[in-house]
């Protein structure tokens, strides 16, 4: 996720509508701590080469998730990971941990109970996210 993009557009219109409050800092911290649970826990990766060739050629499935490695989602766990080594405002916390967005999951949607609570930081982050996966990394847009 471009960092700078966020806090110093080329043309410094967006940041001064979308977040002239927000401290540069807070943006920062929540763009760079947003995905460490995608790493996973110390000695325990959460992601591990895929063996299964089929899946690799025919799905291309590079990596599975790790089995020994705690389920939780990756949010909460990059949460998880940060949370007792970095002072970390509500603000902050909401983006990290709310990033994805609201999303549909088996069984239920996910993120819900942040509908129309979400704090300007967390819909920066959202969007900062989902346009360098949709866009940047997947050539849509």
């Amino acid at each position: 996720m471009g960092v700078r993009n966020i806090t110093q557009p080329p043309d410094g219109k967006h940041r001064e509508k979308l977040a002239p409050d927000i401290p540069d800092e807070s943006i920062v911290i929540a763009a760079l701590f947003h995905d460490p649970g995608k790493v996973g826990y110390p000695g325990k990766p959460h992601y591990l080469p895929n063996g299964n060739r089929w899946e690799v050629e025919k799905r291309n499935m590079t990596y599975r998730t790790n089995p020994e490695a705690m389920t939780m989602n990756l949010a909460m766990r990059s949460l998880y990971l940060i949370g007792n080594r970095v002072d970390l405002t509500e603000d902050e916390a909401q983006a990290i941990v709310s990033h994805d967005g609201i999303y549909p999951v088996s069984g239920g949607v996910n993120n819900l109970d942040y509908h129309h609570k979400e704090c300007r930081l967390q819909m920066i982050v959202h969007f900062a996210d989902k346009w360098t996966a949709a866009v940047d990394e997947e050539g849509r847009g």
